[in-house]
């Protein structure tokens, strides 16, 4: 029994079963001093309703056009930054020139490109744009540190040796660069998702997990108003 508890694995799930079993008491806790169902359900309506959601084929298109939004938008950014980096390995002057508008663009707020886009563009592509717009200084950033970073030395071997192109390519070049490619991507990913859902949000595109996420919040919103509303009229009435 000692020897079971002290393994690390063992552990690792004990305390991953108490902190879910926390986060449901805490859960169920607010939900019994809110006592606003709409906005916090409690624990056995929230499992009912996510049920009833895997068994709806709307949430199912709603997942797979977030989705596909966020994979053409990966796809765009990371062929994009990898042109870019080639471009800035090959000339010095270019990145040192450009370098500044990658950092402006890290910097500033997703929200401030989401406003001006729904100003200027088609609601449906704004999720496009802002994936694009977050994802590509990450993924260019890390795409030309690592090509910058390549050791000269095992591209003079690969040339003595005539190393083929693909070979050199996945044997010499690759192996270097991998952990600043998914660095990138991890980075970009986890911003990029976001971008992509709060864009759908505030353009309300549908289908899509932010346009679903809009509607709730307006019904919510709609039902609290209401009883606000029958509230102040009980009230009135007495």
């Amino acid at each position: 029994m000692s020897n079971s508890i002290n393994n690390p694995k063992m552990k690792k799930s004990i305390f991953t079963i108490l902190s879910i079993t926390i986060l449901i008491l805490a859960w169920q806790l607010l939900t019994m001093l809110v006592r606003l169902p709409d906005l916090v359900p409690s624990i056995p309506h929230l499992f009912s309703t996510l049920v009833a959601l895997f068994a709806s084929g709307s949430f199912y298109q709603s997942v797979m056009a977030t989705v596909l939004r966020g994979t053409i938008g990966m796809s765009i950014s990371l062929m994009a930054a990898m042109g870019v980096s080639l471009l800035f390995y090959k000339c010095e002057w270019i990145y040192e020139l450009f370098r500044p508008l990658l950092a402006i663009m890290r910097s500033i707020p997703v929200i401030s490109f989401i406003l001006l886009a729904l100003i200027f563009l088609n609601a449906e592509s704004i999720p496009l744009i802002i994936a694009f717009l977050t994802m590509f200084p990450l993924l260019t950033e890390n795409l030309t540190k690592g090509i910058r970073g390549q050791r000269k030395e095992f591209s003079i071997m690969a040339r003595q040796f005539r190393i083929g192109r693909w070979n050199k390519l996945t044997q010499v070049v690759y192996p270097q660069l991998k952990p600043f490619l998914y660095s990138g991507l991890a980075s970009a990913s986890g911003f990029g998702w976001r971008a992509i859902i709060m864009g759908e949000v505030l353009a309300q595109c549908s289908p899509g997990i932010g346009g679903e996420m809009k509607q709730a919040n307006f019904y919510s919103r709609s039902r609290i108003d209401r009883m606000d509303d029958y509230s102040n009229s009980d009230q009135l009435s007495f």
